[in-house]
């Protein structure tokens, strides 16, 4: 399955906004299996506190919206729980990466999937695997038709402003 993870810095609103831009560009109007996740787990920026780091979510979730993909969020237990507020676990698609021995353990009902093993073995892949339940079909969450243009710039029928000579693309 295709998928989309942005895991860039992101440690403000501004920063956010310019993630979201880059990933847009990135994809040109990729079809893609799943949603684009952003992957909000870096320690670096929890001093933000909850309020702002689901603010941050929205934002690049609604540009990425915007342009015809649709949006999730990827973070693990630890994070959901204590620097995301609960209402973006129904707002969006939400994966949540938990490892736990437990059997009784099923998020079908809070988050569409669960990354429940980073040690799997899957035939073809040299070394560990993630291992995911998907609660859904793969239909109820793919993208129909993305547009390739960029979220904050006009559509190709009207001139594009220039660019600011300072500014360097960024790759991870």
């Amino acid at each position: 399955l295709e998928k989309a993870f942005s895991g860039r810095k992101f440690d403000n609103v501004d920063n956010i906004k310019k993630g979201a831009d880059w990933t847009v560009k990135k994809l040109n109007g990729r079809s893609l299996d799943l949603p684009v996740f952003i992957d909000m787990e870096d320690s670096t920026i929890t001093k933000a506190g909850e309020e702002q780091l689901s603010k941050m979510c929205v934002e690049y979730n609604t540009i990425i919206q915007n342009v015809g993909y649709k949006p999730g969020i990827y973070a693990n237990k630890h994070w959901f729980d204590t620097y995301l507020e609960k209402n973006l676990r129904t707002k969006y698609i939400c994966w949540i990466a938990h490892y736990t021995s437990s059997s009784s353990v099923n998020y079908e009902d809070t988050f569409t999937i669960w990354q429940y093993s980073s040690v799997g073995k899957v035939g073809g892949i040299y070394g560990n695997a993630d291992l995911d339940i998907m609660y859904v079909k793969e239909e109820e969450i793919k993208t129909e038709e993305p547009r390739p243009e960029e979220p904050n710039n006009p559509t190709s029928e009207e001139p594009k402003p220039e660019e600011p000579n300072n500014q360097t693309e960024e790759t991870t």
